[in-house]
Parts: C-alpha cells; sequence; structure tokens
C-alpha cells in the first residue's frame, strides 16, 4: 500500500493549492458585511476577509442581504479577491439595516437568516467556518457540530445588546 503526500492526503480532502501554497476555503459569517455595516463588527469582517484573501485563500463571506444588494457577487479589495453570498428575510426589502425596528423583529431575522445560512453551509465543503457578531450566529456552532459539519469552527462574539434589550421589552 502506498504511503500518501500530506499534499496528497490535502488533495484527498478536497483542499487545493495554488503554486504549490495550502490554500484553504474560508467562509465568514456576518450580518455585517459591506452593503450592510453599522459598527466595528463590520468593519472587522471585511478587514479579516481582505487579509485572508490577499494570503491566496478562497474566501466566501456569507452577509444579511438588504434593499438591492445583489445576492452573489464577487468583490476585489487591495488585489484580494472576495466572494459574497447574502442572505434575504422576509423583510429584507423593506429594512436600511440588520438591525432596524424592534428587538423582536430583529431577533426574529437573525433567526431567519440563521437557518437559511446554516442549511447552505451544510452543503458546501468549507475548510474553515468563522463565525461573527450576535449571540445567534456564534450560537451556529453547536449546530454545525451535531450536523458533523467537518471544517474547523471559529466564533468572535462582538456584541450582547439585542439580548439584553430584548430582556427590557415588555
Amino acid at each position: 500500500m502506498k504511503t500518501l503526500s500530506l499534499k496528497e492526503k490535502l488533495l484527498n480532502r478536497g483542499i487545493y493549492f495554488r503554486c504549490n501554497i495550502l490554500v484553504l476555503r474560508i467562509c465568514l459569517i456576518s450580518v455585517q458585511y459591506i452593503g450592510t455595516i453599522t459598527g466595528g463588527g463590520g468593519i472587522h469582517v471585511v478587514n479579516l476577509s481582505k487579509e485572508l484573501a490577499k494570503m491566496g485563500n478562497d474566501v466566501t463571506v456569507l452577509s444579511m442581504g438588504i434593499k438591492n444588494l445583489p445576492e452573489s457577487e464577487t468583490i476585489t479589495l487591495d488585489g484580494a479577491r472576495i466572494n459574497i453570498r447574502r442572505f434575504f428575510t422576509q423583510d429584507s426589502y423593506k429594512i436600511s439595516n440588520p438591525y432596524e425596528g424592534s428587538k423582536r423583529e430583529e431577533i426574529n431575522r437573525l433567526h431567519e437568516f440563521c437557518e437559511k445560512v446554516l442549511a447552505f453551509v451544510l452543503k458546501e465543503n468549507f475548510d474553515i467556518i468563522h463565525l461573527h457578531g450576535h449571540f445567534m450566529i456564534p450560537s451556529m456552532a453547536k449546530q454545525l457540530k451535531e450536523k458533523k459539519c467537518s471544517a474547523k469552527i471559529n466564533t468572535t462574539f462582538q456584541a450582547f445588546e439585542s439580548l439584553i434589550e430584548l430582556t427590557k421589552e415588555k
């Protein structure tokens, strides 16, 4: 039986190389990205996606769609190509940012977004999934593991104010 090299093992797993450099399929999930940025979390995801893509990785950002943003596009930031896939909720065409409306409306919107993103991610073959933002998005890590997602999962919590505000609603 032939012993496979590390490169052969990685190729068999679906990881590919450009010019003998390991290329990872990285997925960043954030409600905020270009077109929906409302604060530092969105800026963080833009900068991270750009730097990961500049390193030669295949970077896809899954974000919330609002108004007339395209569902899918590839952009170039400082020479780095980034794939963007936006997921629209029932009220996406009526809002100007993901946090518009009451906290209850925001939470419902995030829940719908997470369900759609989870279904999409489970059909893909990402090497790394990085979850950013509100409590709902990072909590997708548990669902991904329960569904036997093979990607390495990283989470970054960037805000809890929605949950706190929801407890104040009467």
